[in-house]
């Protein structure tokens, strides 16, 4: 009997950009009106409806969301926490510290390397029964929900050798995340107002407080914004500047 692969669907829905990458095609759409679920579910549909499935393969899909739907948290180093359960409740302490609650939200936590600070994930509940009802009406199997800086931990590569930094656009916010020797080092987060110049430079400020010598600079933006690379070469003049393809990481 012949076994076919599940055909792979990588879903990246931001406020204002969203796409859907599926094998070497890529269908993009803007958001339009109503409410931010209303308008993750409307792109999510429409996108998802445009994807051709072959008959009797039951596709996977991995979600990539931004924006407010989700939420990211530096999580210290615990020796004592090994199980996933222990290192969940620890990320819920923390996040209920921020004002964001697991009755609201559907929190998990991450160590990537030993001995280094990991990081917490947040996800809105209604945003994911969302995406839950979406996969089983396409008859999908939804494989990963992760915010953008949960697949940039996991997937980014920086070098092991000095401070780098990796900056994220998700076009209402900005994160950056700082690495020593290619270990996370801090995570910074601006929202972004009406001036985008504005909110990024007060970032790089703040990252420049904690790194003051970068060697390389990674940004990633949808392919619809821009970034002000001025403002990075100002900040570090030392530092390589690499912009990073919107599919990097899918």
């Amino acid at each position: 009997m012949l076994r076919l692969w599940p055909e792979k669907q990588t879903l990246f829905l931001l406020p204002e950009h969203s796409w859907c990458a599926v094998g070497k095609s890529l269908r993009t759409v803007q958001a339009g009106e109503g409410t931010r679920l209303q308008q993750l579910n409307s792109m999510a549909q429409q996108l998802l409806s445009e994807c051709a499935i072959k008959r009797g393969v039951q596709p996977v899909l991995d979600v990539v969301i931004g924006g407010n739907g989700c939420r990211l948290l530096m999580l210290p180093w615990q020796t004592r926490l090994r199980k996933g359960d222990e290192q969940r409740r620890y990320a819920e302490v923390c996040f209920e510290s921020e004002g964001v609650s697991a009755d609201e939200w559907i929190v998990q936590a991450s160590y990537r390397h030993f001995g280094m600070p990991g990081l917490a994930l947040a996800v809105r509940r209604d945003v994911m029964a969302m995406l839950d009802e979406l996969a089983t009406t396409r008859s999908s199997r939804l494989r990963s929900v992760l915010p953008l800086g949960g697949l940039a931990y996991w997937r980014h590569q920086p070098s092991r050798h000095g401070n780098t930094i990796l900056i994220l656009d998700e076009g209402k916010c900005l994160t950056a995340m700082a690495y020593a020797n290619g270990r996370l080092d801090f995570v910074e987060i601006q929202p972004v107002g009406a001036h985008r110049i504005l909110a990024l430079t007060q970032l790089v400020r703040r990252c420049q407080m904690a790194a003051r010598v970068v060697v390389q600079l990674s940004f990633w933006t949808a392919e619809s914004m821009e970034l002000d690379e001025t403002i990075f070469a100002a900040a570090w003049p030392e530092a390589s500047l690499k912009k990073l393809p919107a599919g990097e990481w899918q």
